[in-house]
């Protein structure tokens, strides 16, 4: 399964992986279907995803494959959960500011050490609060794996979960 990451709205602040660079990207692939990984109420209306417009005008077939999924709210109810709280968003502040200095054009952003960074995240969160991993990451990103196989295709995903669609 190929797997290409998109950047959201850093698509247009990140010359080198624009929105027109992320089409010739997919173009290098030769493959016409294009399975996105997360789910659109309104196919037509794309305002929150620039991506899915440009994709479309460029010809390709689009069709959305994401989950409905609960998405855990962190209740602060003792010190720990504060700390916890704090921890993950830390590092998804780190993460982020620091990959943002590094991606620099489709190469970078679809990398090995992408992907290694964003496992290494989700590890991090695994061992502060592993319930968000377990009952709500995990088994959403393996739905959408295995409707992505069963498709075929270019799996569109988020840059922080393309790693688990690829394996790494």
């Amino acid at each position: 399964m190929i797997v290409v990451s998109t950047i959201g709205k850093m698509h247009e602040s990140i010359p080198g992986y624009n929105y027109d660079e992320l089409v010739r990207y997919i173009k290098t692939f030769n493959i016409n279907n294009v399975l996105v990984s997360y789910l659109s109420r309104e196919p037509e209306k794309y305002d929150d995803f620039m991506e899915i417009f440009y994709i479309k005008q460029a010809g390709f077939n689009v069709k959305f494959i994401g989950e409905e999924a609960y998405h855990p709210v962190t209740i602060i109810k003792d010190p720990e959960s504060l700390v916890r709280s704090n921890l993950i968003d830390m590092i998804n502040t780190m993460v982020y500011s620091y990959l943002k200095g590094y991606w620099k054009d489709a190469t970078t952003v679809n990398s090995e050490f992408t992907d290694k960074i964003f496992n290494a995240k989700h590890k991090f969160i695994m061992s502060v609060d592993p319930d968000i991993e377990l009952k709500y990451w995990v088994p959403v990103h393996k739905k959408i794996k295995e409707k992505a196989e069963r498709e075929g295709g270019i799996l569109l995903s988020d840059v922080e979960s393309a790693y688990f669609y690829r394996g790494v």
